[in-house]
């Protein structure tokens, strides 16, 4: 009889096994899918999140012979390769998977191929697309929403660089100052008033920039005879966001009742 101390060893047994178990669940519940197919497109390895994306289990999918042509939602182009369908024909490649309980997937997959006499395998990762199609979309249409409500706002807004000139305008803006929008980027803003008031705005736009914009409407004479009251907030980069509010129907009510009270 021999006996030997095996428990060191053991206990690196173990710790391999442990190792290797959490890498096969990292692999399988990552949130991405990995796969691998052969030649023909087979699969011959499919982690949980691919399979559960395709509505399978990785062991129904690899030993059914299921092909990753098979959840294309359009047929591959003319000339792909059974293992890589994609549009262009080259790596990465971009698809649409449907699963077969009818769930879409846009997926970008990136792989590489190892060759073997005249056999090959893939080594495949598959990234969803769809939350950042969404993401995307949501984008866009909260931008489309701002540039509508900033375009065609009833009152003037801009946004000052830091050395007071025009960077956005928007239309309402620009009747103001008789231009369109696009005319006053890059213009300062006291250059538009009358001499009188281009002191006086010079400084109230200093202090806002230096983050002490005044806590009044500032009252403007604007060139088509009109009034405003401007509004002045620092933004996020250094400029001056501003808002006019056309004030002309009210200074004119205001002279018509002191005037009726001076008759008075």
């Amino acid at each position: 009889w021999n006996f030997e101390d095996v428990t060191q060893r053991s206990l690196i047994d173990r710790e391999i096994h442990d190792e290797r178990s959490k890498l096969a669940d990292f692999l399988d519940h990552a949130p991405i899918g990995f796969y691998s197919v052969d030649g023909a497109g087979r699969f011959l390895f499919v982690n949980e999140t691919l399979a559960d994306w395709l509505g399978a289990s990785p062991t129904e999918l690899v030993a059914n012979g299921a092909k990753i042509g098979d959840f294309l939602a359009e047929p591959p182009p003319a000339g792909a390769l059974p293992h890589a369908p994609f549009e262009s024909g080259g790596e990465p490649g971009e698809v649409e998977l449907k699963g077969r309980h009818g769930l879409m997937l846009q997926a970008l997959i990136t792989q590489s191929v190892i060759r073997y006499g005249a056999n090959l395998r893939t080594r495949s990762v598959v990234r969803d697309l769809t939350p950042e199609r969404d993401w995307q979309a949501a984008l866009r249409q909260s931008r489309e929403r701002f540039e509508r409500f900033f375009a065609n706002a009833p009152v003037g807004i801009a946004l000052l660089d830091e050395q007071g000139h025009f960077a956005e305008a928007n239309a309402t803006l620009g009747a103001f100052f008789g231009a369109a929008p696009a005319d006053l980027i890059g213009k300062a803003l006291v250059s538009f008033l009358p001499e009188a008031d281009r002191p006086g705005l010079a400084s109230h736009l200093a202090a806002a920039m230096a983050g002490r914009p005044p806590t009044e409407p500032v009252e403007l004479s604007l060139p088509n005879g009109k009034s405003a009251a401007l509004v002045m907030s620092r933004d996020s980069e250094g400029g001056l966001i501003l808002h006019f509010i056309d004030t002309t129907d009210q200074k004119k009510m205001e002279a018509q009742f002191i005037q009726s009270q001076k008759m008075q």
